[in-house]
């Protein structure tokens, strides 16, 4: 638990040296708390918990328009299954939509953390002018639409 404490506070260290980088008054912090009861999928949405019913993430996101960047910290616990993809997609709040920003992809266990920097696709502006038409979700190999999400906005 220590090991992962501290390597948790160095990861926050080192998200927080990157969002405190000179950049744009324009540049967005999103603090959010990822959920499988607000996940949704074709066949499946909210009320219905449509992801790990058990599981829970949290994400920091840093949208740089000038840069057109998302930086990102997340960490989640209690997924079932390998954790393999986190995306941003468009899609309104309780509705699956398409892939607009992968954040990384690879193999993590269920209770794991992992951060990085990855272009915006252009879409930079596009996701600080209407955060709520955007999420970031966790996939597993058991939950493959989608673990654990949170709306933007």
């Amino acid at each position: 638990m220590r090991r992962t404490t501290l390597a948790m506070l160095s990861a926050v260290i080192l998200l927080l040296g990157v969002a405190l980088t000179p950049v744009s008054a324009a540049t967005g912090v999103f603090r959010l708390t990822l959920t499988g009861d607000q996940e949704a999928t074709p066949t499946c949405s909210p009320p219905d918990v449509c992801g790990d019913p058990d599981a829970v993430g949290a994400a920091i996101l840093i949208v740089n328009p000038v840069r057109d960047t998302v930086c990102f910290l997340t960490r989640w616990a209690g997924i079932d299954g390998t954790v393999v993809a986190a995306h941003i997609h468009l899609a309104p709040e309780g509705v699956p939509g398409q892939v607009v920003v992968p954040l990384f992809a690879g193999t993590f266990d269920g209770t794991d953390m992992t951060r990085g920097c990855v272009s915006a696709n252009d879409l930079a502006d596009d996701i600080l002018a209407d955060p709520s038409s955007y999420y970031i979700n966790i996939h597993s190999t058991v939950y493959q639409p989608g673990a654990i999400r949170a709306q933007l906005g």
